[in-house]
């Protein structure tokens, strides 16, 4: 929705062939067709050092001879797996000044920073001022640094002790647990579905040399856009 909104609309993707990498790319055919973009090109690579080579020549490939004019390029992956593709697309020609990254929840971590490629690319994640807030909160009762799971399970039992009170006699409807409204966590915005799938309010993050920086703030209450 964000880089449909900037104007990247031609959209190519890189997929690793796993569940993981067939949900990502079943969410970026929903999200295309929803905000007017359009997925102009996709590879799926095995989960592997000649299978990340080959499959970034042919991306390559077609960025630099496509005639559909390709602005961004989709990367669901993380961890080391995303430095091997980085280090393959890049060394087959493929730059950022070329084409806009784009990536997933994965891309929240650490070493993203380092690969070269996805600087400057464009993820959907939690305000670093929020994880900072909550970091020091827990370094204060705790002494040491909070993994980030641990800011899910403060939601978790935050969001239970939440419902419970309000609840008659201490009985917990199904309604109560989907309020369409949803809650504020540590974490941001966030509400359970009936469909059994949750919705966060997230902000739109940029990778940069130094960690992650803000470019859109995430929503502070669900609409009929979000």
């Amino acid at each position: 929705r964000y880089a449909a909104k900037q104007g990247i609309r031609n959209i190519a993707a890189m997929v690793p062939q796993s569940a993981y990498g067939s949900t990502a790319e079943n969410a970026l055919n929903q999200a295309v067709a929803a905000y007017g973009a359009r997925v102009v090109a996709l590879d799926r690579y095995p989960r592997s050092s000649a299978g990340v080579a080959s499959t970034s020549q042919a991306v390559a490939g077609k960025i630099a001879n496509s005639t559909n004019d390709i602005q961004g390029l989709f990367l669901p992956e993380g961890g080391a797996m995303l430095a091997n593709a980085g280090n393959g697309l890049s060394a087959a020609g493929v730059s950022s000044g070329k084409v806009r990254m784009l990536g997933t929840g994965l891309w929240d971590e650490r070493s993203t920073s380092n690969v070269q490629l996805v600087s400057g690319g464009w993820y959907a994640g939690v305000s670093p001022s929020l994880i900072a807030r909550f970091s020091q909160r827990y370094q204060q009762a705790y002494g040491n640094t909070p993994p980030r799971l641990a800011s899910l399970a403060y939601d978790a039992v935050s969001l239970a002790v939440i419902v419970t009170r309000k609840a008659p006699g201490g009985r917990v409807s199904a309604q109560a647990i989907t309020n369409p409204e949803g809650c504020k966590g540590v974490n941001g915005l966030f509400r359970f579905r009936p469909t059994g799938l949750v919705e966060r309010g997230l902000s739109i993050l940029e990778v940069t040399p130094t960690g992650p920086r803000e470019v859109s703030p995430a929503p502070n209450r669900f609409t009929a856009g979000f």
